[in-house]
C-alpha cells in the first residue's frame, strides 16, 4: 500500500487542467479583454449562479447530483490512492464514486439538502474570508455542517437561503470578470441577487404548496361526494332489504290466514253435506205425509160416493 497526499493533489490538478477551475477563478483578478473560450466559460458560470439563486430549491436534486458527483469523486480519488498510482485506475474508480453518491443524493432528497446546504454554506465562507490555514478551512467546514444540521430540521428555508446567497455570488463573481468594477458594486449585485433569490424561490414554494393543498382540498371533496352517494346507495340497499324483510314476514302471515281458510271450508263441508241430508230427508218425510194424505183424501171421498149411491139405491 503506497499512499502519498501528493498522489492525491496530482490527480486534483489534472482534474483542474482538464476544467479549468482555476484559470477561470483567477480571471477575477486580471483585467483586460476576456478570450472567447474564457467568456463562453464565464457565460456558463454565470447561467448557473442566476439557476441557484433563483430556481435552487426546484432544481435541489440536481445540485444535490453535482455535489455528490464531486464529493464521490474525491473520495474515489484519495481512497483509491492508497493503493495504487494508476492515473486510469484513479480516474475510474473516483467516477464511479461520484456517479454512485450522485444518484444516492439525488434519490435521497433530505440527504441530498444535507450535503448540498453544507457545500453551500463552506464554499461561501471560504470564499469571503479567503482562509490560508488549515485551521480557517476547517471552521468554514464546521460553519457549513452547522447548516447542514439545521437543514434536517428546516429543510426550505436553509436550502433557500443558501442557494440564494451562493448562486448570487457565483452571479456577482462572474459579472465582476466581464465588466471588472469595484467591491462596492460587488457588494450591491451581491445583496441585490440575494434578496431577489430568496423571495422567488419562497413564492414559488408557496404558490407549490397553494396548488398542492387545493388538490388535496379536491381529492378531500371527490372522496366526500364518492362517500355520500356510497351512503346513498347504502340507504337504498338498506331500504330494499327491509322491503324484503318484510315481504318475508307478511309471507308467512298470508300463508297461516289461507291455511286457517282452508281448513275452516274442510271443516264446514261435512257442516253443510250433514244439513243437506237433513233438509232432503225432511222433504221426503213431508213428499210422503202429502201422499198419504192425498190417498186418504181419495178414499174417503170414494167412500163417499159409494155411499151416496147405496142410499140411492
Amino acid at each position: 500500500m503506497d499512499f502519498s497526499f501528493r498522489t492525491f493533489f496530482a490527480q486534483l490538478d489534472y482534474l483542474d487542467g482538464l476544467l479549468g477551475i482555476s484559470a477561470l477563478l483567477q480571471l477575477r483578478d486580471r483585467p483586460g479583454t476576456l478570450l472567447r473560450n474564457e467568456l463562453i466559460a464565464v457565460v456558463v458560470v454565470l447561467v448557473l449562479g442566476l439557476l441557484l439563486c433563483f430556481v435552487g430549491l426546484v432544481l435541489l436534486r440536481f445540485w444535490s447530483a453535482v455535489i455528490g458527483l464531486l464529493l464521490g469523486g474525491a473520495v474515489g480519488l484519495l481512497g483509491t490512492s492508497f493503493f495504487t498510482t494508476n492515473q486510469m485506475v484513479l480516474f475510474i474508480v473516483g467516477a464511479v464514486l461520484g456517479l454512485a453518491l450522485a444518484f444516492f443524493l439525488a434519490w435521497r432528497f433530505k440527504l441530498g439538502a444535507f450535503f448540498t446546504a453544507m457545500v453551500l454554506a463552506a464554499g461561501f465562507f471560504i470564499n469571503i474570508l479567503e482562509p490560508n490555514t488549515w485551521m480557517m478551512y476547517l471552521i468554514c467546514l464546521g460553519i457549513g455542517l452547522v447548516a447542514a444540521m439545521i437543514t434536517l430540521r428546516y429543510t426550505v428555508p436553509v436550502v433557500v437561503i443558501a442557494a440564494a446567497i451562493f448562486g448570487s455570488m457565483v452571479v456577482a463573481e462572474a459579472v465582476k470578470v466581464i465588466f471588472n468594477f469595484d467591491q462596492m458594486i460587488y457588494i450591491i449585485i451581491l445583496a441585490v441577487l440575494a434578496v431577489g433569490g430568496i423571495l422567488s424561490q419562497l413564492l414559488f414554494e408557496n404558490g407549490k404548496r397553494k396548488r398542492a393543498d387545493i388538490q388535496t382540498a379536491k381529492e378531500v371533496a371527490e372522496e366526500h361526494s364518492r362517500g355520500s352517494e356510497v351512503e346513498k346507495l347504502r340507504d337504498v340497499l338498506n331500504s330494499i332489504e327491509k322491503t324484503i324483510l318484510s315481504e318475508d314476514k307478511e309471507e308467512p302471515e298470508v300463508k297461516e290466514k289461507s291455511e286457517r281458510k282452508e281448513k275452516s271450508a274442510v271443516k264446514e263441508e261435512p257442516v253443510a253435506e250433514k244439513e243437506a241430508e237433513q233438509t232432503a230427508t225432511e222433504k221426503e218425510k213431508s213428499v210422503v205425509e202429502q201422499d198419504t194424505e192425498v190417498k186418504e183424501t181419495t178414499t174417503e171421498k170414494e167412500e163417499t160416493t159409494e155411499a151416496i149411491e147405496n142410499k140411492e139405491k
